[in-house]
């Protein structure tokens, strides 16, 4: 099957025409596709354009090993085609590499025989001006009394990496976003992750109004292992303490409690990484739309 997406141009022949890129979206799921020709601008009768296309593909190839058809572009938008064709190039090099790929210390990604650049880890993302518009995903960070600024700044890298919808946090933990360390860690995330600044009851009262199910990752009697869990839907993840772990407060009002396995002779692990774990898990488990 061949699919041209435009809302203008007539098919060429042996090709099936969608004009809307949920319909392209569509047979992908369903059918075997050899080839996709992508329209960028669709005018005001369908809702998105063709990039949409790209970005689901994306998703789908890093997240559930997708192999995606031959994918050509046909706009005559100059911008636009830039765009998507830095997305199609993204896709190529993953599905050439995916069991391959290293993440090496800095900002360079080791692909096949080179490190990617950062004009190259930028292909396929959004342009920063673009950024704030997109729909984060449904999860939450909860700080409850984490008091050190390098798991701080980290956990702000990882609330960027997953698009999660927000860290919410109190007074203690906001005055320690102006110090080095944690500027240091967050790699200048601050900007694109939004933030709430209550008590911590006020936050899970608000996210409990939200409908939003509450998940202490701490180590209780009767928790559930995270590798185990059924983990769907929008969730709020309380992160404790590097001492005392979560307050006897956040524990009452929360709807679960989960840990990671540990399996060796230690007893805890480290917040930002139980952080980035329960993340990670999530994300697997839901497979939102959402998740870059």
């Amino acid at each position: 099957m061949k699919i041209w997406l435009d809302d203008e141009r007539e098919a060429p022949p042996g090709w099936l025409l969608a004009k809307a890129p949920h319909e392209v979206i569509g047979c992908l799921r369903t059918y075997k596709v050899e080839i996709i020709s992508l329209d960028h601008d669709l005018g005001e009768v369908t809702s998105g354009t063709g990039y949409d296309v790209i970005v689901w593909i994306e998703k789908e190839v890093v997240t559930n090993g997708y192999i995606p058809p031959e994918i050509r572009i046909h706009t005559t938008n100059p911008v636009a085609r830039l765009r998507m064709e830095a997305g199609v190039r993204f896709i190529k090099n993953y599905v050439e590499n995916h069991l391959n790929d290293e993440l090496s210390s800095g900002s360079n990604l080791r692909v096949g025989s080179h490190l990617l650049d950062r004009s190259e880890l930028r292909m396929g993302k959004p342009a920063r001006s673009e950024f704030k518009y997109l729909r984060r995903n449904p999860l939450h960070l909860v700080l409850d009394g984490v008091s050190s600024a390098s798991n701080i700044g980290n956990i702000f890298r990882l609330a960027d990496a997953v698009i999660a919808e927000k860290i919410w946090m109190g007074k203690a933990e906001l005055d320690l976003l102006t110090g080095g360390k944690f500027k240091r860690a967050s790699k200048s995330m601050l900007k694109w992750v939004p933030i709430g600044v209550y008590p911590v009851a006020e936050s899970l009262r608000m996210l409990r109004l939200m409908s939003i199910r509450i998940i202490a990752v701490e180590l209780v009697a009767g928790g559930q292992s995270l590798s185990k869990a059924d983990l769907t839907g929008p969730v709020a993840f309380v992160l404790g303490n590097e001492r005392k772990g979560i307050s006897d407060e956040a524990l009452n009002m929360s709807d679960d409690f989960m840990h990671l396995p540990m399996l060796g002779m230690g007893n805890s692990i480290n917040v930002a990484t139980a952080a980035a774990a329960a993340s990670y898990l999530w994300l697997k488990g839901v497979k939102n739309e959402t998740a870059h």
